[in-house]
C-alpha cells in the first residue's frame, strides 16, 4: 500500500455515529422485532445491499442456503 498511517489523537470524525446519534446506543430507543411482526426466537435473514448488486448467482446461493435451513 502507498497510504501512510496518520495518528490523530483527540480528533472527531464526522462519520462517528456514536457522537451524533447517541440514541442508537440506548436499548430503550431501539425498535423491537415485535414492532414489525417478527418472531423474537427465530433467526432473520436479511440483505441490505442495493438491488443492482443482487444477480442470479447470488440469488441462487441464497436459495441453496434456505433449502438447507430447517423449517
Amino acid at each position: 500500500y502507498e497510504e501512510k498511517l496518520v495518528h490523530v489523537p483527540n480528533c472527531y470524525f464526522v462519520s462517528d455515529y456514536k457522537q451524533k446519534n447517541r440514541d442508537v446506543l440506548d436499548p430503550k430507543s431501539q425498535p423491537k422485532r415485535s414492532d414489525y411482526g417478527l418472531p423474537e426466537d427465530k433467526f432473520i435473514f436479511g440483505c441490505f445491499n442495493q438491488l443492482y448488486k443482487i444477480d442470479p448467482d447470488i440469488f441462487d446461493t441464497w436459495c441453496n442456503i434456505l433449502k438447507r435451513v430447517p423449517n
